[in-house]
C-alpha cells in the first residue's frame, strides 16, 4: 500500500494526466497483476483524508473507461466521521469522491463528466464510478494535457 502523501487541488491536477496516460487490463488485474492503487501515478490524497485511485480501464467487453474509486484515509477525521456515520453521510461521502475527481481532472465545471455509480467492491467495501462520457479519444486526449 502507497503511505498517504496529501498534495493539494493544483499538484494532483499537474499530474492527473499520467494517471490516464495508459491503459489497464481489468482482467489482468483480476489474475493477480499490480492494480493502480498499487502505482503512485493513480493514487491522488486530498488534505481532508480522502484518497482516490485513478485509472483508465479495460474491460472484458472492450470497452474503455476512465474509472476512480475513494476511500479515507485511516487516521483522518473524515474517516473517523464515516465509520460512526449513517447512509446520508456516506452519501455525502460520495458527493465529496466526485467533486474531488471534477477538481483533479478538470471536467468539473464548465463541462461535468457524466459520473456514474459502478458498485461497491465486496472485499473492502470501496466504493467506485466510472465517467462514461470520457470514453472517446478526443475527451481523454483533453484529460491528457
Amino acid at each position: 500500500m502507497i503511505p498517504y502523501n496529501p498534495q493539494t487541488i493544483e499538484q494532483c491536477r499537474e499530474r492527473f494526466h499520467l494517471a490516464v496516460a495508459g491503459i489497464v487490463e481489468v482482467e489482468d488485474c483480476e489474475r493477480g497483476a499490480p492494480t493502480p492503487g498499487s502505482k503512485p501515478e493513480h493514487v491522488f490524497d486530498f488534505n481532508d483524508g480522502l484518497r482516490l485511485i485513478v485509472s483508465r480501464d479495460r474491460y472484458p467487453d472492450g470497452k474503455i473507461m476512465v474509472h476512480f474509486s475513494a476511500s479515507a484515509n485511516p487516521d483522518s477525521g473524515l474517516y473517523r466521521w464515516l465509520k460512526r456515520s449513517g447512509s446520508g453521510q456516506k452519501k455525502h461521502f460520495g458527493k465529496l469522491a466526485t467533486a474531488g475527481f471534477a477538481a483533479i481532472s478538470g471536467c468539473g465545471s464548465a463541462k461535468p463528466a457524466l459520473v456514474e455509480f459502478a458498485g461497491i467492491s465486496l472485499s473492502k467495501g470501496v466504493p467506485h464510478w466510472v465517467v462514461t462520457e470520457l470514453t472517446g479519444e478526443h475527451e481523454l486526449e483533453e484529460l491528457k494535457k
